[in-house]
């Protein structure tokens, strides 16, 4: 009635009582005809006047889209299924993005509101640069597996937070049982809490990958920025690697590295698989123990290493087809001039350079290879070894003809900055 009210004294009201919505009757025929709450609307913006009040028709129509935005926002519900405000929990906020006022499609609609009601009194809606959220990378990494436990343990280069152990029946039998005291007695030294938890909760935790009743919680390790090429040292081994993401790769030249006693690995920043649980397994935990090092341009780190008196070498099936880029030749024929200069007491340090198995090395690490080298055998069909296997092979046949490394485990403290938290895929 209050309505009624004010829109008979805005139309200059007769003093009648008349509802709104009520039949009223035509002068001329005296037919009955109802008037409807829409021709009151009708008639209201006839009038200049509004159900909002004194606002103007791009005003009520920004806060009608808003209000038609909030009617039509997900209600949420909480684990025991009550909604919102209702007894039943508490209201999680920020889990899923697509969901609550932080949901990118009823952020978009109410800026589409604003924007229609700007427009509509005459303005130019500003134009805002809307950037998403960037995902938080995980701070920790749950290593699964024995050795790959073992080793982080023995290393002490991660921030151990939690052993989660799976709960054993008394006396029941246990592959390497020694491995395992020792990973407990590592644990208690250090005071790190070992929790005993079911098979469940350890396949949850490993991504369902083979733990073996193991998995540790720890932060990521540190992997040393290399911006430079110590000196070359008689015997001295190191591996570098190039556009490497597979992760079963990645792990299988690891643990060939730490096998033959390479003094160092390193790898490029981008296009290469980081040193992520998956990998720490695939090493059988080589990858814990060994000095790995990150570099951001591989080519400026071949040239300092020729400049220190390294001869590179890279690892290559078939002849490239770069200007400037060294012959293919066989490993077998590259070995005798290494057991020489041994023999002389002319020893010199290597340093092999690994590329994907697909594309292979990239055009400009090429060029600053001294010898390019290929394992014997194969034929038209299959020419070339999985990269995991071929570091095996070209490793061994390096490590017997260089003989023992002569450099000092400290040698490359001079060639690396602090350490960085390697923690993308270059993945």
């Amino acid at each position: 009635m209050r309505k009624a009210e004010e829109v008979r004294r805005q139309r200059g009201g007769s003093g009648e009582e008349e509802e709104v919505g009520a039949p009223s009757f035509d002068e001329e025929g005296g037919d009955q005809q109802p008037r409807s709450f829409a021709e009151e609307d009708q008639g209201e913006q006839e009038s200049g006047s509004s159900q909002w009040g004194f606002l103007s028709r791009g005003q009520e129509q920004g806060w009608a889209a808003d209000e038609q935005v909030m009617e039509q926002e997900p209600i949420r519900r909480d684990a025991g299924g009550e909604r919102d405000g209702s007894s039943g929990g508490e209201q999680q906020w920020g889990e899923n993005e697509d969901e609550g006022y932080g949901s990118p499609t009823l952020m978009a609609a109410a800026a589409a509101a604003a924007s229609a009601a700007t427009m509509a009194d005459g303005r130019r809606p500003r134009r805002r640069n809307v950037r998403q959220r960037p995902m938080e990378a995980a701070k920790y990494d749950h290593l699964f597996g024995v050795y790959p436990v073992l080793y982080a343990l023995r290393a002490d280069q991660r921030k151990v937070l939690t052993l989660y152990m799976q709960a054993r029946r008394e006396g029941a039998p246990s592959k390497s049982q020694k491995e395992r005291e020792e990973i407990i007695r590592l644990c208690e030294e250090s005071g790190i809490p070992i929790t005993e938890t079911g098979r469940g909760r350890l396949d949850v935790l490993s991504e369902n990958r083979p733990h073996q009743g193991l998995v540790l919680k720890c932060r990521q390790r540190e992997i040393q920025s290399l911006f430079n090429m110590p000196t070359a040292a008689p015997g001295a081994l190191w591996v570098a690697l190039q556009g490497i993401t597979d992760p079963q790769n990645m792990g299988s030249v690891l643990r060939s590295s730490m096998f033959f006693g390479c003094d160092g690995v390193m790898y490029e920043h981008r296009d290469s698989a980081r040193l992520t649980p998956m990998v720490s397994k695939a090493s059988a935990g080589a990858g814990e123990l060994l000095p790995l090092y990150v570099t951001s341009s591989l080519k400026h780190i071949l040239s300092y290493a020729k400049q220190a008196g390294w001869r590179v070498v890279g690892a290559e099936s078939r002849a490239p087809e770069v200007e400037g880029a060294p012959q293919v030749e066989t490993l077998e024929s590259f070995l005798p001039e290494l057991e020489e200069a041994r023999r002389s007491g002319e020893g010199q340090g290597v340093l092999l350079v690994l590329g994907s198995e697909g594309k292979g090395l990239k055009p400009t690490v090429l060029q600053y290879c001294e010898k390019l080298l290929r394992i014997g055998g194969g034929d038209e069909e299959l020419d070339s070894l999985n990269v995991g296997v071929a570091a095996g092979v070209m490793l061994h046949s390096l490590r017997s003809a260089l003989g023992p490394s002569t450099m000092p485990a400290a040698a490359s403290a001079d060639a690396v900055e602090g350490p960085v938290a390697v923690t993308a895929d270059a993945a």
